[in-house]
């Protein structure tokens, strides 16, 4: 199972301005830098809470359909699907019918059923990872803490800017990791 995220449509969580603010600079200059750190510090904020902090298209594969129960999309918070391919036993790519089932959005992490009355088509049993969910995850405003932890890890990224300092930094800063753990999606698997 694999998941890839395949274009970036939503805005970040914050702007230079408020990184700028956050971070105590004064001077003008570095607006591009910093909207490089929050890109970077948006996306370890992702990496460590397995959620989607902006919108974003993803396309995540796995070696069949379930024989009971939902597939479940490995990136919430889930806003919509978009298709569902898979590779019939013939070894051409279909797409099944959006009246075939259902998204649940509602809670983490999406989910999708097969409609009341309906059937997973066959796929092919030598192909490695036969479907492919197209969807569409993030928040339109991302919560609180993960903007304030992408400020913190902005603004200590912006005083830091060498991989060596005089103090050892092994991990990530405390106020970061409690902030980020009160958002975190775990897979169980």
């Amino acid at each position: 199972m694999a998941l890839e995220q395949v274009e970036v449509t939503g805005d970040e969580p914050i702007d230079h301005e408020d990184a700028k603010r956050h971070s105590r600079v004064i001077a003008g200059g570095d607006d591009e830098y910093l909207t490089l750190l929050i890109s970077a510090a948006r996306e370890l904020c992702e990496h460590e809470t397995n959620r989607a902090l902006i919108r974003a298209t993803y396309k995540q594969t796995f070696a069949g359909f379930p024989a009971c129960g939902p597939l479940v999309l490995d990136r919430p918070p889930l806003v919509s699907v978009t298709s569902i391919e898979y590779v019939g036993t013939d070894g051409q790519v279909a797409t099944v019918a959006t009246d075939d089932y259902e998204v649940s959005a509602v809670g983490d992490p999406g989910r999708i059923s097969l409609a009341h009355g309906k059937s997973w088509p066959s796929v092919l049993s030598t192909a490695a990872e036969p479907v492919t969910v197209t969807f569409v995850a993030g928040y339109d405003e991302a919560p609180h803490r993960i903007k304030q932890a992408i400020r913190l890890l902005v603004s200590h990224w912006y005083e830091h800017r060498e991989a060596v300092t005089e103090r050892t930094m092994a991990t990530l800063p405390m106020a970061v990791v409690s902030l980020l753990n009160a958002t975190t999606w775990e897979t169980y698997r």
